[in-house]
């Protein structure tokens, strides 16, 4: 079995040499490292020039569209092999990651494969378990948790992965592109994206928390914070988008009534403004609501937009 590694950067060269120190350590090295650069990231382009002479098996290519789709993308037409695994430049991958991916592609059943990411910095030190992980409830809400304990632990079958610490059978993503359509500033919903198609396609998917990489949650490199309202309102799009594309009429119904009337805490909805206020003892809804909406409807626009763009000429 070949396996490849995808790491997008963009202006962290030392989030990246340690992430790519962390790839050398493996257990069960790497076939191929594709690190995929925005050309207008010098910076990163000269110190790759120079790491490539010492690691043969490390690739580099670059990317001209901003955002996180393009960048997945060109690392999806550089690799090779049976096996492919993404992880982000800030994430410092564990030394039996590869080696535990591995060993669950024995089963013929499994299209994919990802595991915890352990927050460094921000939120480190958080214990808090969670029963649920990785989930799309059929009418829309979503829980990630993937940064937490699993209680009774994995590993687990899921719907999505996190983009921080996934894999993918290849020829389970035979097919498939990571959708541009989806905003830039976030990047979100990508996994859900793969995620939601590799399920429609008969894979399953499996969280395993022993497969672990440290995530030093860096400074976003496109000059938003990870609180801006633009982040509430590329995952509020990204998310509807999303789940608009994968689901059936029936649930897409159910998922729109639940997005505008529920909501939850990244994408508000009229109960979550009600509750929130209780729980935090703060009235901070205008915030959020604001981006929220728009994201949402924005996301209904982006999916009748695809949809017209699939028809064929009358």
């Amino acid at each position: 079995m070949k396996i490849s590694v995808v790491v997008p950067t963009l202006n962290r060269v030392e989030d990246l040499r340690r992430c790519l120190a962390a790839l050398a350590r493996q257990t069960r090295p790497a076939d191929r490292i594709v690190v995929v650069a925005h050309e207008s990231d010098a910076a990163t382009q000269e110190a790759l020039a120079a790491w490539r002479a010492r690691c043969p098996e490390l690739i580099v290519t670059t990317v001209r569209p901003r955002g996180l789709p393009p960048a997945l993308n060109a690392g999806l037409d550089a690799v090779a092999g049976d096996v492919i695994c993404f992880t982000d430049d800030d994430a410092e991958p564990w030394p039996d990651w590869l080696a535990r991916i591995e060993a669950h592609y024995r089963d013929p059943s499994v299209g994919a494969v990802g595991g915890r990411d352990f927050l460094v910095g921000q939120g480190a030190g958080m214990a808090t378990r969670c029963s649920r992980v990785g989930r799309v409830f059929w009418f829309g809400r979503y829980v990630g948790n993937h940064h937490l304990e699993l209680h009774p632990p994995g590993p687990v079958e899921v719907d999505t992965l996190k983009g921080v610490n996934m894999s993918y059978r290849a020829i389970a993503l035979r097919g498939f592109r990571f959708d541009e359509r989806l905003c830039v500033v976030s990047g979100s919903c990508t996994e859900i994206d793969a995620g939601l198609f590799l399920r429609r396609s008969g894979w399953r998917l499996i969280y395993d928390p022993a497969i672990g990489v440290n995530h030093h949650l860096s400074a976003r490199t496109w000059g938003v914070g990870r609180t801006h309202p633009d982040v509430c309102f590329d995952f509020s799009h990204n998310y509807t988008y999303v789940i608009l594309k994968h689901a059936s009429w029936p649930r897409k119904l159910c998922s729109l009534a639940y997005f505008f009337l529920v909501g939850q805490r990244r994408a508000w909805g009229l109960l979550a403004i009600l509750i929130d206020p209780v729980l935090t003892g703060r009235i901070r809804w205008w915030g959020q609501l604001r981006p929220t909406l728009r994201g949402r409807i924005a996301g209904v626009r982006s999916y009748l937009a695809s949809r017209r763009e699939r028809r064929p000429d009358s």
